[in-house]
């Protein structure tokens, strides 16, 4: 299963995401903060 972390939460939620085994991606890490959340919707469909 497949995470995306929004900007409002913190890293470490990612971070221990990912220590159990999940596919994680951060809104920061995709240089996606700040953008309207339809955006990151999009980017979350591709």
């Amino acid at each position: 299963m497949e995470f995306k972390v929004d900007e409002n939460l913190p890293v470490e939620v990612a971070d221990l995401l990912r220590q159990v085994g999940y596919d994680v991606a951060t809104v920061v890490e995709q240089h996606l903060g700040g953008r309207p959340d339809s955006d990151i919707a999009s980017v979350c469909q591709e």
